[in-house]
């Protein structure tokens, strides 16, 4: 199961996200802005996933953009927290997790997802480098603290580290 306890992974941002900024891609009072998200794994992960013999494939509205991009449709409807559509398997001969869902909680720069049979993980992947702008919001994908033995467990593998970058997210808004 994953752990709730969480780290700041790789290079902790040390600024706190201003209320101002969050207001910056949705107002409170605000009707739901609609946008995209392209999450990106980088290639040491893409590589490692790989030879360990994982496949990474889109689940429901995910798109492949590219050979290790995904595009999934996002919805922000407060400032804080940006909802997607659609999630990620990874696949192996023998073992698989999916991963769907995902919720972006651009204050606590976390990530929760819903896992099939288990349901809400939080705070199971780090914002990293958090940057958020008037029309689009970046940031690194790691692995959380405490979540890599479920991921490795789950796939029957040794790859994830707690801290490890799996990609990069970027998603833009309409209008």
């Amino acid at each position: 199961m994953f752990v709730g306890k969480r780290m700041a992974a790789g290079a902790t941002v040390a600024t706190m996200i201003g209320a101002a900024g969050l207001a910056a891609t949705a107002p409170a009072n605000a009707a739901a802005v609609d946008g995209q998200t392209v999450v990106t794994f980088n290639k040491a992960t893409w590589k490692a996933l790989d030879k360990g013999g994982i496949m990474v494939e889109g689940v429901g509205k995910a798109e492949p953009i590219n050979v290790r991009s995904f595009g999934f449709p996002a919805k922000q409807s407060k400032p804080r927290f940006i909802r997607h559509k659609g999630g990620i398997a990874f696949v192996r001969a023998d073992a698989s997790l999916t991963l769907t869902k995902f919720r972006f909680d651009l204050q606590d720069e976390n990530v929760d997802v819903t896992v099939p049979g288990l349901g809400v993980v939080k705070d199971a992947l780090d914002l990293g480098n958090l940057k958020i702008g008037k029309k689009a919001v970046r940031a690194k994908l790691n692995v959380a603290f405490g979540q890599a033995a479920t991921l490795n467990a789950a796939l029957k593998t040794t790859i994830f580290k707690d801290g490890m970058t799996l990609g990069r997210s970027k998603t833009t808004f309409e209008g």
